[in-house]
C-alpha cells in the first residue's frame, strides 16, 4: 500500500573528483610534456633508453588517439562515484598510491637520458 521509495545510496564524489584530477594530471603530462622531451631528445639525438622509450609510445598512442583518453578521465571517476564510504576510501589510497607511483615512473623515465648525457659531460681523457 504505502510503499516509500529507497533511500539514495551515499556518493563519494570525493572519490570521483580525485581520480578525475589524478587522471587528468597523468593525461596532460603524457600529451603535452612527454612530447615536447621527446622532440628535443630526438632532435639532439641524444639515446633513449627502454623506459624512455615506453613512455614517449604510450605520450604518441595518447595523443595518436585522444578520443579514447578524454572520455576514460570522466568515465572511469563517474563510476567510482558509486562507490559507498568504506570502499571509496579504499580506492582513494589505492588512486594515491598509483598516481605517485606513476609521477615518479614518468620523472624517472624523462630524466633518464639527461642522466646518461651527463655521465659523458666533462669525462677527463687520459
Amino acid at each position: 500500500m504505502g510503499e516509500s521509495a529507497p533511500e539514495p545510496k551515499p556518493r563519494s564524489w570525493g572519490t570521483a573528483l580525485y581520480a578525475a584530477l589524478s587522471l587528468a594530471s597523468l593525461a596532460g603530462i603524457l600529451m603535452k610534456i612527454v612530447p615536447q622531451f621527446a622532440e628535443v631528445y630526438r632532435q639532439v639525438k641524444v639515446p633513449m633508453p627502454g623506459a624512455t622509450l615506453i613512455l614517449v609510445s604510450l605520450s604518441d598512442m595518447a595523443c595518436a588517439v585522444p578520443w579514447l583518453v578524454y572520455p576514460l578521465v570522466v568515465v572511469l571517476p563517474v563510476g567510482l562515484s558509486q562507490l559507498n564510504k568504506r570502499t571509496a576510501w579504499r580506492v582513494r589510497a589505492a588512486i594515491g598510491l598509483a598516481y605517485g607511483l606513476s609521477a615518479v615512473g614518468i620523472l624517472i623515465a624523462i630524466f633518464l637520458p639527461l642522466m646518461s648525457v651527463h655521465g659523458g659531460i666533462g669525462a677527463r681523457r687520459h
